[in-house]
């Protein structure tokens, strides 16, 4: 919420640096079709699941 500049804070501030290197790092291997370590997510959390469910359903998905 609020202007263009307080929204970038709050992106930059949600996801930790270090985070944030691995994220880019797995993107930018994955485009470059170069294999790395990774871990599987959890079958709950996959997208044909999280699409058919409602924001509460999503939200005690992820808790658990």
């Amino acid at each position: 919420m609020g202007g263009k500049e307080s929204v970038r804070k709050q992106i930059g501030m949600a996801i930790p640096p270090a985070g944030m290197r691995h994220i880019l790092m797995a993107m930018l291997k994955t485009f470059a079709g170069e294999p790395y370590d990774y871990i599987s997510s959890t079958p709950r959390l996959q997208s044909n699941v999280l699409f058919k469910a409602s924001g509460s359903e999503v939200a005690t998905l992820v808790k658990l």
